[in-house]
């Protein structure tokens, strides 16, 4: 809109807000709150409805002009229940998440599954050096 590119943001694009991973307590979940839709599925899933209205994150611009306000608020919250119990509060909110999996290896060692978010599994070549580790 701007003329100017986009700089790097992460692991989220830059003009949806909430749409990245979050560390819970034990490890990472992807959150896709993509429209405001899904913004107040998402708050009141995670017990936050003051969120929704705020003066700052009422809209998905707004979001996205205020993430570096937004995250640290979203992160400490995120960060106070393990990644099951996320997936089963926001599957009673029919709210959608993936848990991030770290690789898991194959038969011998010589490939990794991993999934990247969302509902996309890749198989690759291990590093060498994992192989000869």
């Amino acid at each position: 809109v701007d003329g100017i590119p986009p700089g790097p943001k992460g692991n989220r694009p830059p003009t949806i807000t909430p749409f990245q991973a979050f560390k819970a307590k034990d490890d990472y979940i992807s959150i896709p709150a993509g429209n405001d839709t899904m913004w107040k599925i998402f708050c009141t899933a995670i017990e936050r409805e003051d969120l929704i209205d705020h003066e700052k994150f009422a809209t998905n611009q707004l979001r996205t002009d205020n993430i570096d306000e937004l995250t640290p608020i979203l992160e400490k919250v995120m960060a106070q229940k393990t990644v099951a119990e996320w997936l089963e509060i926001f599957e009673k909110a029919n709210f959608p998440c993936s848990p991030i999996n770290t690789p898991v290896f194959c038969q011998g060692k010589t490939c990794v599954t991993t999934q990247v978010p969302i509902f996309l599994w890749i198989k690759n070549i291990s590093p060498v050096i994992s192989i000869i580790h």
